[in-house]
């Protein structure tokens, strides 16, 4: 086999893998889609709360400048 014909069969193995190397179910989620979503909706709501007290802190400072 030539050289180019096998980097093109080569390349077709890489789009069509069937049996990969890597080990991609460390990628798949563990949880189900309703529990992932109830994690970010609880970080939201943390970095909500964050977010007030950063700006509680900053509106009291603004008035002990005055």
């Amino acid at each position: 086999m030539t050289r180019q014909i096998q980097n093109i069969l080569k390349g077709c193995g890489s789009i069509i893998d069937i049996a990969p190397k890597s080990r991609f179910y460390r990628f798949v989620p563990k949880q189900t889609a309703s529990e992932r979503m109830k994690g970010h909706w609880i970080r939201v709501g943390n970095n909500i709360q964050s977010a007030i007290g950063q700006f509680q802190d900053n509106q009291e400072r603004e008035k002990k400048k005055l």
